[in-house]
């Protein structure tokens, strides 16, 4: 496999993934158990602190690699002569730190990545990708339910009372798992695509004509040893 491919990313990056989903399952489980814990709760309040930790870990680990894979994904696409790009590599990570553009700018640059990783393109003149299919239905799925997440998240994160706080949560996190599942499948699928382009970029070094005069007796091909007429 091409050392640019996805590689060794795409598993990575969907392991931490779903540790991120466990770890708000097991956060939003935690505070429903201990409901509002009175302050000398020690063990308790360590609990919560402990599933708070994790996810947070999770969750950091999950965003590092994510980048890491949309950064390579992008970077690929240029390897495959893909020209016109809206989104740098960087900023396909980048627009998720941007108040209010995060709200869609990533959802765009995923959406041309895919497109831009079609392999019916690869080899041609750098634009064929634009008029590729348009990203499937799964991409709005992921969106729309990565959106919800976020939205009662922030809002469980608001509430002092406990269990409410934890209720609110669990339904943020069912719209997290949903979400995840939606970009598993994407990531796969991209993935592969991505190692389609490659060997269809091979084929294409394969099928190329060898430069004229290269090989032997060919026009301009150096004579044999012993000058010409010289026996074989």
């Amino acid at each position: 496999m091409p050392q640019r491919a996805l590689g060794w990313r795409t598993p990575v990056a969907m392991a931490f993934i779903v540790l991120c989903v466990l770890g708000s399952l097991g956060l939003d489980l935690t505070g429903l158990a201990v409901g509002n814990f009175a302050e000398d709760d020690m063990t308790s309040a360590l609990a919560v602190v402990a599933a708070a930790f994790g996810l947070l870990s999770t969750l950091v680990a999950a965003a590092l690699f994510f980048s890491i894979w949309i950064h390579r994904a992008a970077t690929n696409v240029r390897t495959f002569g893909q020209r016109n790009l809206q989104f740098t590599p960087g900023w396909c990570v980048g627009w998720w730190f941007v108040p209010f553009a995060s709200l869609f700018k990533p959802l765009q640059a995923v959406k041309e990545v895919w497109r831009a990783s079609d392999p019916d393109t690869v080899g041609g003149d750098g634009s064929a990708w634009l008029g590729s299919p348009q990203a499937p239905s799964s991409f709005g799925m992921w969106w729309g339910f990565w959106i919800a997440g976020e939205v009662l998240n922030r809002i469980s994160a608001r509430i002092d009372d406990v269990p409410t706080s934890s209720g609110i949560g669990l339904v943020g996190t069912f719209c997290m798992a949903l979400a995840a599942a939606s970009i598993l499948s994407i990531m796969r699928k991209l993935d592969a695509r991505q190692q389609a382009c490659f060997a269809r970029l091979e084929q294409l070094r394969d099928a190329a004509p060898a430069p004229y005069g290269s090989y032997g007796g060919g026009y301009g091909a150096p004579p044999p040893a012993g000058g010409y007429g010289a026996p074989y």
